[in-house]
């Protein structure tokens, strides 16, 4: 992914994102929000794919989120498919909540893509 670099995706290879906003282990996309920005969701064993990986629970759905270094990851509707960015420093405000977007990047080694028993791996570009 230009300018991006070692970017996570999901397993389809759309890329993940966080919002700046969302610290401490505080979900404040909901609502109208996450019919743009999409929880990427996952299971504790898929968590081990990638070193940073982890789980939280959204209050407003009670569904178990991925998380990167603690930040809540999410795929952007307007990502029409793999090798795409848009919503890499996208800025946007969902009930007066305003929110600065970037694309999950590791340092780390590109981990092996193993089917869809990975949620998500590290792409290289």
């Amino acid at each position: 992914m230009s300018g991006v670099g070692q970017t996570l995706v999901d397993p389809a290879g759309n890329t993940l994102y966080f919002a700046e906003q969302e610290t401490g282990g505080m979900i404040k996309c909901t609502g109208a929000c996450v019919s743009v920005w999409v929880p990427a969701t996952g299971t504790s064993s898929e968590t081990k794919a990638v070193s940073g990986l982890g789980l939280m629970k959204r209050s407003d759905t009670g569904q178990e989120q991925l998380t990167y270094q603690g930040k809540p990851l999410y795929t952007f509707k307007l990502d029409n498919g793999p090798s795409q960015s848009k919503g890499n420093n996208a800025k946007d405000s969902f009930g007066g909540m305003n929110f600065t977007w970037h694309a999950a990047t590791t340092g780390a080694a590109a981990a092996p893509f193993v089917g869809y028993v990975l949620r998500a791996v590290v792409r290289t570009e």
